[in-house]
């Protein structure tokens, strides 16, 4: 860890002083020198044949699937994974591709990959093609234009024997990968069994280019996508006020491919893209302010195009997929943690236990709808009389093979009568359950004793409400202004509220409430057999909740937590 924060200053030190050197020596003089005019006329038509590349490529991706996604699905997806592309370092976006057309359940991954591949396999190609096309006719007899056709013709070469091979191999391959897999299932190495079990379903899928007909209507739409995206190229950068020849836009029109490889990459390509352009445009004899309006408006045109027809293609052709109705009968928290090896691992509701335990007072404290017990075993562990009423017995049962037996009574709100009153009381995840939140929560504060304390963790902000919660069977969530009047009613007199889990709210609001996921990620929590991505995520995350959420109140957060004193 320390040498993670090591690297981190130093590369963001060198990253300073190469951005006040470019500042001092180069961009504060030039950048005064830059001129933005943006032709509109243009600008809208290259918004039109931004269009074009997307269709050929969604065409694309159809033919290789056999029609199995429907076209409108492909379109929107090919859109949105476009977008992605541009907004995430790497090409990360291609993950988006992958995840929507997965969904649509008409098709394994391996396919779903593999078309992807493909895809690319063959952009490289066609690009690398006019590249060094446009090279031969720019800079011959330079020997830039030499190395341009010797580049053209090994390229071919190689192409037409890789797709030769692979035509010719393909089934001894996928046989011999599909016997490797089944001897790494019969040792019991799953991983190994799965690995080659997806190289398997990608060399197969593959064999559907291993003839000569299908390999020519996969190269001809990849010369179309491609085509289509040199136009709109070149009448974007007109939108720029920079008028290249047909030969140059071929040329240039290549470098925000090259962009997208660089090893140094930033969010949404800032810096990266522009340096790429400006050292193609260099090759082409144009420099100074010109070249560099030209770079940063062609950004911004790509990022911004994209982004209107990834919100188009989303809502008009994703979104129905993605909100499908909801089950009725949803998986419930009971199974998310019959499933983990030690609840205690759950770097979520540990935390969140440990914070609401610091709230505590007096020596006695009751947790209603204790689930498992963790809030108990902790209370326990600082010396509180902890004591809990939880009906589920499946998750009762977790609770006693994880920490043992707590003193837990089976027992409803509506049904349970206390032995005596309590100096705390806390309900976690609970209200939001309850139909009547407001009878329940008048039983509940009887069992506060006078002076003692009532600790309420709770879902935050209305407007989050979405197919988790609903998944959940949650019938709400909670403002301040939902509790507190309620409260003061019931003779609080001391209220305390905080927002908790603010780094969850951008991603919640995506997935839950924007794209109407309905995944449950409570694997990425830690206390289960997880991988070592996801252990080291969630140590990560375990330490955020644990120095900054428990110590910071950010103002924001999924969670509100309301602590109150009565009379």
């Amino acid at each position: 860890m320390r040498n993670n924060y090591i690297r981190f200053f130093i590369s963001a030190a060198v990253a300073a002083g190469v951005f006040y050197f470019l500042w001092k020596v180069v961009l504060r003089e030039d950048l005064s020198l830059l001129s933005f005019n943006f032709a509109v006329r243009w600008g809208m038509a290259a918004l039109v044949l931004n269009f074009v590349p997307l269709l050929v490529k969604s065409i694309r991706f159809h033919y290789f699937l056999r029609g199995q996604v429907p076209k409108g699905t492909i379109l929107g997806t090919a859109a949105i994974h476009s977008f992605w592309n541009y907004l995430l370092p790497f090409r990360v976006g291609e993950l988006s591709y992958v995840y929507l057309i997965k969904k649509t359940g008409r098709v394994s991954t391996a396919e779903t990959i593999t078309s992807l591949v493909a895809g690319r396999i063959f952009d490289v190609f066609v690009v690398m093609l006019l590249l060094s096309i446009a090279s031969f006719l720019l800079f011959t007899p330079n020997v830039v234009g030499s190395l341009a056709i010797q580049f053209l013709w090994g390229g071919v070469l190689v192409g037409l024997v890789g797709a030769l091979i692979l035509g010719k191999q393909a089934d001894k391959l996928t046989a011999f990968l599909g016997r490797r897999s089944l001897r790494f299932q019969e040792k019991g190495l799953k991983v190994f069994a799965k690995i080659f079990t997806n190289f398997r379903g990608i060399v197969t899928a593959l064999g559907r280019l291993n003839t000569t007909s299908s390999l020519a209507v996969f190269f001809i739409l990849s010369i179309f996508v491609w085509v289509s995206d040199f136009i709109f190229v070149w009448t974007a950068l007109r939108a720029a006020g920079l008028v290249l020849s047909p030969a140059s836009a071929i040329f240039i029109a290549a470098f925000p491919v090259i962009a997208g490889l660089l090893p140094l990459q930033t969010p949404v390509g800032i810096g990266t893209f522009e340096g790429t352009m400006l050292a193609g445009f260099a090759l082409l004899g144009i420099t100074g302010p010109q070249a560099v309006s030209a770079s940063i408006i062609l950004h911004a045109e790509l990022v911004f195009f994209s982004f209107i027809y990834a919100l188009l293609g989303y809502w008009f052709y994703v979104r129905p997929i993605l909100a499908k109705k909801i089950s009725d009968s949803p998986e419930s928290h009971t199974e998310f943690y019959q499933a983990l090896q030690s609840p205690a691992g759950d770097f979520r509701n540990r935390n969140l236990a440990e914070l609401l335990v610091s709230y505590a007072k007096g020596s006695s404290l009751l947790d209603v709808g204790c689930g498992y017990g963790l809030l108990l075993l902790l209370a326990k562990q600082r010396g509180y009389q902890a004591v809990g009423i939880e009906p589920d017995p499946k998750i009762r049962l977790v609770g006693e093979e994880a920490f043992g037996r707590l003193e837990i009574y089976p027992s409803a709100i509506r049904d349970f009568n206390p032995p005596k009153l309590f100096d705390t009381v806390t309900m976690i995840d609970v209200l939001e359950c309850l139909e009547q939140d407001k009878e329940a929560l008048a039983r509940v504060v009887s069992w506060v004793s006078p002076g003692g304390r009532l600790v309420l963790a709770v879902p935050a902000h209305p407007l989050l409400f979405g197919t988790r919660d609903k998944m959940l069977k949650y019938f709400r969530r909670y403002s301040k202004k939902d509790l507190v009047p309620v409260l003061q009613n019931l003779g609080f007199n001391k209220i305390y509220t905080r927002h908790w889990n603010v780094l969850g709210v951008l991603p919640y609001a995506v997935l839950y409430k924007l794209l109407s996921f309905r995944s449950h990620f409570e694997g990425w929590r830690g206390g289960g057999a997880n991988g070592v991505v996801r252990t080291r995520l969630s140590s990560l995350l375990n330490f955020w909740f644990r120095h900054v959420e428990n110590r910071l109140n950010a103002g924001l957060g999924l969670t509100l937590i309301v602590v109150a004193e009565k009379e």
